[in-house]
């Protein structure tokens, strides 16, 4: 990583990925400050195309900002995870992650003061196909 506000989590080196086959991984977005910062993560190896360099891009929202924050059980047969959100419980949800998420964890900087949200996981195996919603939960967000 070329900047000290993103980190690679929890991979360990080295590391073999047999041909034909990807590996996930978790990149942490820790601003210093509002606003939206970018970085390039580069991976090095044997294969033909290496390096890999990737563009990550985050958005630091103000401290004083209100943010939800969810996890949820990990599923086996799971390559990532969509976000949905509602302003009913019945919704109808609409996807907030902008790609699936191979982690279990999502946190949604774009709640607004005195709004109630709902929110719903799915989880996307190999082959695309995805889970129905997880159970609904409710998130109250305070007036500033």
């Amino acid at each position: 990583m070329n900047s000290p506000e993103f980190a690679i989590l929890h991979l360990k080196l080295p590391i073999t990925i047999p041909e034909g086959q990807s590996l996930t991984v978790t990149i942490q977005f820790t601003p210093s400050s509002s606003g939206t910062d970018s970085a390039k993560a580069g991976f090095i190896s044997d294969a033909v195309d290496s390096p890999t360099i990737e563009p990550v891009t985050g958005t630091g929202v103000a401290q004083d900002a209100h943010s939800v924050s969810l996890s949820w059980n990990t599923v086996e047969t799971a390559v990532g995870y969509n976000v949905y959100r509602s302003n009913a419980k019945s919704g109808p949800f609409q996807e907030v992650n902008s790609s699936l998420d191979a982690s279990t964890n999502y946190t949604d900087y774009t709640v607004v003061d005195g709004d109630t949200y709902y929110y719903a996981t799915t989880a996307v195996n190999a082959e695309g196909t995805e889970s129905s919603y997880s159970n609904v939960a409710k998130a109250v967000i305070p007036n500033q």
